[in-house]
């Protein structure tokens, strides 16, 4: 009975970690972090794209450490892709950056008008 039970396992995890993507505690970062490693090849993708999910920088020495663990070249290219997708600026960082632009050019053209 207990192997029918641990069917079932790796996909509750696996949702699990797309509920705790969503989130925006650091305790859930830290669960779906550890997960990178399971021995579960289903559960380490879900981890991986739970982490993407997440979206936060701060997964981004964790990952560097896991891809030097992973023997598999799709794997570690995958986690690869992942560190330079959280390396991205978020649209509010490109906010900030386009804001102060369009003001200056605001600026100027008031400057500019008699």
């Amino acid at each position: 009975m207990d192997s029918g039970r641990d069917i079932h396992l790796p996909s509750a995890r696996i949702e699990e970690l797309m509920e705790l993507a969503s989130t925006d505690e650091r305790s859930s970062l830290d669960t779906i972090l550890s997960e990178l490693t399971n021995r579960d090849a289903e559960i380490r993708k879900a981890a991986l794209e739970a982490t993407v999910q997440f979206g936060s920088r701060d997964a981004i020495p964790k990952l560097m450490d896991v891809v030097g663990q992973v023997d598999e070249p799709q794997e570690k290219a995958d986690i690869l892709e992942a560190i330079e997708f959280l390396k991205l600026p978020s649209a509010t960082e490109l906010a900030q950056v386009r804001r102060p632009n369009a003001l200056g050019k605001r600026a100027i053209t008031q400057q500019k008008t008699p």
